[in-house]
């Protein structure tokens, strides 16, 4: 298999790879690769995916993700992702997140009041409406799970978009707070 090397050298030496790939691969290589792209099907086209993100993880300065948690997809669905990260260990950087404990501005039984949840079991989400984040698998359950259970009330928070919520009274949407 040939690939274009040359547009990987057009990124100022500096070509990174990040924790999405397998989710983005086709956007993110699409303007590197978009012609070899094009000329490739079915289960060649995703070992074609496969050699490239190969080819990133071993040009890549530096492997980012948030957290070693963060690996743990690549573990389980990539026959040879340990032995590209014993290869490549120097590269990775993990940036941890988080943050101090907070004690609450309002109390919860107000919250549950003000959105009339006080006898509902409530389910909660935080985050980005999109597939990376699996609030799209999220939203396929909860539309299933809500036939059968109006005692049940998700609440989710986080910017509606790309993805939009459901339409059922059980669904709350409450966008940033």
């Amino acid at each position: 298999m040939k690939l274009n090397l040359k547009c990987i050298e057009t990124l100022n030496d500096q070509v990174q790879k990040d924790y999405h790939s397998h989710y983005y691969t086709y956007e993110v290589y699409n303007d590197l690769f978009n012609d070899f792209l094009r000329k490739h099907q079915g289960k060649k086209r995703f070992n074609d995916y496969l050699e490239v993100d190969r080819i990133a993880f071993d040009l890549a300065d530096y492997i980012v993700f948030p957290c070693v948690q963060a690996e743990e997809p690549y573990y389980n669905l990539w026959d040879e992702y340990a032995y590209i990260h014993s290869r490549n260990i120097y590269k990775y950087r993990y940036i941890l997140t988080g943050s101090l404990p907070k004690k609450p501005r309002i109390d919860k039984n107000v919250i549950r009041n003000n959105l009339l949840l006080q006898n509902k079991y409530v389910i909660s989400y935080v985050g980005r409406h999109n597939k990376s984040k699996g609030y799209d698998l999220l939203k396929n359950i909860a539309e299933r799970y809500l036939k059968d259970k109006s005692d049940t009330t998700f609440v989710i928070c986080g910017k509606e978009e790309p993805i939009k919520g459901l339409d059922n009274d059980n669904w709350i949407e409450i966008g940033w707070t």
